[in-house]
Parts: C-alpha cells; structure tokens; sequence
C-alpha cells in the first residue's frame, strides 16, 4: 500500500510539472492548488512509511498543510474562473482563518483539540493513524463546508450574471470540488484502509487541466 501511495505522490508532484507546462496564462491559484494536491498525497505517503508515531503526525501535518489550503485556493480560482473581483481584504481575512485551521489540524501530538487520542498502526505493510475526535475537529466540517457553499453561490451567481462564457465548465469544476469534500466526508464515517481522496485529488487535476485547456482554446 505504501507503494500506492509514493505513485501517487509522485503522479502529484509531476502533475505541478503539467500545470506549470499547460497554463499558459499562469494563473498562480491554479499553480498552488496543484501544489496543495502534492503536498496532501505527500503527506499520506510518508505517514504510510513512518516508523513511529511522532513521524506520523509530522506526516500528517505535511498532508494538513495542502488540505486547508486547497478549499481557500480553489474558491480563488474559482473566483478568477468566474470573472468576478475580489478585494484584497477577502484574501487576507480567508488566508487568516486558514491559518487558524491550520494550527488547528496540526495540534495532534501537542493538544488533545483536534484528536483527543491518536495512535498508529500498520495495516497491508503500512502506517496508518488511529485516532478519536476531539472537540474542535467539527469546525473542520463546517470550514470545508463553507468553502463549498460558497464556490456554488459564487458560480450562480457568475452564470446569473453571465459572467461566465460557458456553464457546462463551471459545472464541471464544482462537480470536481464536491466529489472530493463527499469523498472526505465518507472517509470520516468509514474505517479506513485507503486514502481514496489521494486518488480523487489526481482525477480532479486532470479535469481542471482539461476545463482550462478548453477555455484557452476558446478564448
């Protein structure tokens, strides 16, 4: 499983590669979404070989570190995607709560807020977490959740406005970003042999590159 896990890593990282390569309107949002994705499928790599658990959570923290992000810097893409402006003050206030988010997934090991208890185990030849939820850890549901309401409200109301040239493109890329939060969802209810959202996160870029293709070839 391991190895699964380093293909896919490296699948991500040769992905930001493609990205760079494909977009030729370089558009930095797109550029660091595609990174956030390496880092998560990093992320679950190395905790997939760590040996003990202090290396784990340093692991986990590494995937946290591209999983808070991702949701602020695809709003931002979708935004620019959309046509529509944003004032600088928007930027600063999410990437502040992501901040906050932040610290707040990667207190496993320090405070019990996020796990109130965390252990690992090796299951198939890799390294997995147990762990049990701790307080905060629903305000980690309710972040994801409203990024995405907001990249649907900010969607209805580009095609309302017609904003956008093509719908069926930013119908897609909202399909794309809410199988991935269900995915996250279902995981969280499920007993976990295999990070499947590595693997969405990976179909999901070859969509994006293939809506921004399209829009490039149009515009």
């Amino acid at each position: 499983m391991s190895l699964a896990y380093g293909i896919i890593a490296f699948i991500s990282l040769c992905m930001v590669g493609v990205c760079i390569i494909l977009d030729k309107k370089r558009d930095i949002w797109l550029l660091l979404v595609f990174v956030s994705v390496s880092l998560c499928n990093l992320g679950y790599f190395m905790i997939s070989v760590s040996h003990n658990l202090s290396s784990a959570l340093n692991s986990n923290r590494i995937s946290y570190l591209g999983s808070v992000f991702l949701p602020f810097f695809m709003l931002m893409m979708v935004l620019r995607f959309c046509g529509i402006k944003r004032g600088k003050w928007l930027t600063i206030i999410l990437a502040a709560i992501g901040i906050v988010m932040l610290a707040i997934t990667t207190s496993p090991g320090i405070l019990p807020i996020y796990y109130s208890t965390v252990d690992i185990e090796v299951v198939n030849g890799a390294t997995k977490l147990v762990r049990e939820y701790g307080p905060l850890h629903l305000l980690y549901y309710v972040y994801l959740i409203g990024y995405m309401l907001s990249m649907i409200g900010v969607a209805l109301y580009a095609i309302a406005s017609r904003k956008i040239k093509s719908r069926k493109h930013t119908i897609l890329l909202l399909c794309a970003v809410f199988c991935n939060i269900v995915i996250w969802l279902v995981e969280q209810f499920l007993p976990r042999g295999f990070e499947w959202l590595s693997v969405s996160y990976i179909i999901t870029e070859g969509l994006i590159l293939a809506i921004y293709q399209s829009m490039q070839r149009q515009g």
